[in-house]
């Protein structure tokens, strides 16, 4: 629980800002309610490659704390005690293990994420005949269920090799894969196509009220603030 409630609110705040920056970039001199639903899908891409750079450090200190609890005698037990062995062992560098997989989850699962969401709003919209920004409340929960789980079913498989090799030792000469295809090789070698599936139920249970609940604020939030 460390790393995510140290991490996950400033992680947040990185990823709907580059949101905002991407849909500028995509969407040029016109207003976002012109943007198509291909352009928020482009627009969530470029945010997951901004986004990425500190989910990664995030999910890097969650997994290793995760992974601790198999070890009789582990050499940390809370977030600051890990990022610490982390800076001692690798430097400040260290604390992106598992960059390019974390890149290769993120830019796509954030597409569809975003992607999904907005083009879920656009639909309720064109049905209730509402302007997006004044959709009901139980439009937007939906719109940011279904985005949470379009998040996870685009990249499940890509977020399981990201987050064994970030449970990986932080000891270089420890550690069990030495990138993405060896990873990807032998996890499918231990159990199949099934590997990369492991825990996805629960995480779609997850995932659905909490990015409903999470998209949901976000919106009230530029209500309130203009």
């Amino acid at each position: 629980m460390q790393s995510p409630l140290f991490g996950e609110g400033f992680f947040n705040a990185v990823q709907f800002l580059a949101l905002g920056r991407a849909k500028e970039i995509v969407a040029g001199n016109r207003p976002e309610s012109e943007m198509t639903p291909s352009e928020f899908f482009v627009a969530g891409g470029l945010c997951g490659l901004a986004a990425a750079l500190v989910e990664s450090p995030i999910d890097l200190v969650k997994c290793q704390l995760q992974s601790a609890v198999f070890h009789e005698r582990p050499a940390f037990n809370s977030f600051g005690g890990c990022v610490a062995a982390i800076l001692r062992q690798n430097g400040v560098l260290g604390l992106w293990q598992g960059m390019v997989s974390c890149w290769l989850r993120t830019v796509p699962s954030s597409a569809c994420y975003f992607g999904v969401y907005e083009t879920s709003r656009m639909w309720f919209s064109e049905m209730t005949t509402q302007r997006k920004q004044d959709l009901q409340a139980p439009f937007v929960l939906m719109s940011g269920g279904l985005g949470g789980i379009a998040y996870w079913l685009s990249t499940y498989p890509i977020d399981s090799v990201k987050s064994a090799i970030q449970s990986d030792s932080i000891i270089k000469s420890q550690r069990q894969y030495s990138g993405v295809l060896d990873c990807a090789h032998k996890l499918y070698k231990r159990g199949g196509v099934a590997r990369f599936y492991q825990g996805l139920t629960p995480c779609l249970l997850r995932s659905f009220p909490a990015n409903a609940v999470c998209f949901f604020a976000y919106e009230k939030a530029k209500a309130i603030l203009g």
